[in-house]
């Protein structure tokens, strides 16, 4: 009868620690690094957010504690703006419209990342979009002055997403522009893009949920992927200066 009991504890203690296990999340090291960022964004950026919020109700903070401005249709040109034009697509922040400007004011962030520009048909007049971004950047510090602040490439589309003005190859032209204007002003720059293209340079339709513009929760995760990957190697580069510093 003993045995019978000890048994019975043995497989009960087992059956707890694999159900722990299984609860258990892994959250990589990197996660910590975005505890104070705040993502700016369109469509793309609803798609990161809704992702996000999904998989911390899970308790798998894979983005630490970042938060988000987001709105369908918004661009570089509206978030460019020090008002909020009617009738158009606006950053929610509490249940209320908010410009760029008075968001980053509210929650004050260490550093903001910036996934706007498939709305403006981005790469018909670089000029246009690059001073558009110019614009953005002033705003942003001019809000929170010790910003960080790194843009992230605007996502790829499918072959079958190209029509009218928005083509992968002004979106490649874009992204060639936004990475030498980063590099210009010394902030980060994410190639997000690579990431989630296919051997012909468009968006895998694999990583689609509308074969065209938007990403599904595979392609979601290799951009969380491409954020982590830029995050250790900034938290590598802080350490090394740290390190020097110490010296």
């Amino acid at each position: 009868m003993k045995r019978y009991l000890l048994l019975i504890m043995l497989v009960v203690m087992i059956s707890q620690s694999a159900v722990c296990e299984t609860l258990a999340v892994t959250v990589p090291k990197e996660a910590a690094y975005f505890d104070d960022a705040v993502f700016i964004g369109d469509s793309v950026g609803n798609q990161l957010r809704h992702y996000i919020l999904n998989l911390r109700k899970e308790g798998n903070e894979v983005l630490g504690d970042a938060q988000f401005l987001t709105a369908g249709a918004y661009t570089v040109y509206l978030a460019s703006r020090n008002f909020i034009p009617k009738d158009m697509p606006a950053l929610q922040y509490r249940g209320r419209a908010v410009t760029v400007r008075d968001g980053l004011i509210a929650l004050n962030p260490g550093k903001v990342f910036i996934m706007l520009g498939l709305a403006d048909e981005p790469g018909r007049d670089v000029d246009r979009d690059i001073g558009s971004y110019r614009k953005l950047i002033n705003i942003i510090r001019d809000a929170v002055p010790d910003i960080k602040i790194t843009a992230m490439s605007v996502t790829p589309i499918t072959k079958s997403g190209e029509g009218g003005l928005l083509k992968q190859s002004n979106i490649n032209l874009f992204n060639k522009h936004l990475e030498a204007f980063c590099e210009e002003e010394g902030i980060g720059y994410v190639d997000v893009a690579s990431w989630l293209k296919n051997d012909h340079g468009f968006l895998n339709s694999e990583y689609s949920n509308d074969k065209k513009v938007h990403l599904n929760q595979h392609g979601i995760k290799l951009v969380v992927q491409a954020l982590h990957y830029y995050a250790a190697e900034q938290m590598e580069l802080e350490a090394r200066l740290a390190e020097t510093a110490g010296e």
